[in-house]
């Protein structure tokens, strides 16, 4: 258990951009590291047996996420990680599974959208998934906070900056953002 956590955290944190060639590459590596450091893990190594939910999973397929293990070991990383998915979806798999899987509340906006701040700080306060679509290659500064999750208590109440605004931030927000 305790290598296929390390490895699975490692999956988690840093094989997100990276094909599943090089993904299975590097966990055998991995695998090969912790048997010379005599850390106890399976000799073979499977994200789904580690940190998958089957419930969950079930119902992501059921939204509309792809059933390949690839697909599957994204969305336990987009679920798993810290930090919030960008996804590469040339397809517009992810996105139909974004709005598929939050079919209720979800805020979807683009940053050409006139209205686009006023609805990532509804989103904030009212703690709506948020999907953020064609995502270029530089991202307005105003979203670097709520990217970096960069909160703060104001008051007592868990805050966010948002360009000149402090916004009280719910702790069910979520988002997901898709370049273009």
């Amino acid at each position: 258990v305790v290598g296929d956590v390390l490895i699975g955290s490692g999956v988690v944190s840093y094989m997100g951009p990276f094909t599943a060639v090089f993904r299975d590459r590097l966990v055998t590596e991995w695998i090969e590291k912790c048997a010379e450091k005599k850390v106890p893990c399976s000799d073979r190594f499977s994200l789904v047996d580690t940190l998958g939910e089957p419930v969950k999973i079930r119902q992501w397929n059921i939204d509309g996420l792809p059933k390949d293990s690839f697909s599957t070991d994204n969305g336990i990383i987009t679920d798993s990680a810290r930090r919030w998915p960008l996804m590469i979806d040339p397809q517009m798999q992810a996105n139909k599974w974004i709005k598929t899987m939050s079919k209720t509340g979800l805020a979807t906006f683009k940053l050409s959208d006139s209205d686009c701040a006023r609805a990532l700080e509804n989103a904030l306060t009212f703690g709506n998934p948020t999907l953020l679509e064609n995502v270029l290659e530089e991202l307005d500064p105003v979203l670097e906070p709520v990217l970096l999750k960069q909160l703060f208590k104001s008051g007592g109440v868990l805050s966010i900056k948002l360009g000149d605004n402090v916004v009280e931030y719910n702790k069910n927000f979520k988002v997901r953002h898709r370049p273009s």
